[in-house]
């Protein structure tokens, strides 16, 4: 994974109504075809993983309360985890 300068993108919420939501992509995992990003808009936790190149905002399932689960939970984190951690 790569930090990378911070850049603005608009996804399309298609789940709900279609509409544009900005968010904030922070770094990428590119092996992995993941943007990790940041929204206040759009659904209620604000941490993504979120697909590489793809325009979508994703499911909710996609979206998290704390990066760290963003990271573990999107495939990109290749280490160890701790035994009994859970996704929060």
């Amino acid at each position: 994974m790569h930090l990378c300068a911070p850049t603005v993108e608009s996804r399309t919420w298609d789940w709900n109504d279609d509409r544009e939501v900005k968010v904030c992509v922070f770094a990428r995992a590119l092996a992995d075809r993941i943007d990790f990003a940041y929204s206040t808009d759009g659904y209620a936790d604000h941490w993504g993983a979120l697909f590489n190149g793809d325009t979508s905002l994703g499911m909710d399932a996609q979206w998290y309360l704390y990066l760290e689960d963003a990271f573990v939970s999107s495939g990109a984190w290749h280490g160890l985890v701790e035994a009994g951690y859970e996704l929060r």
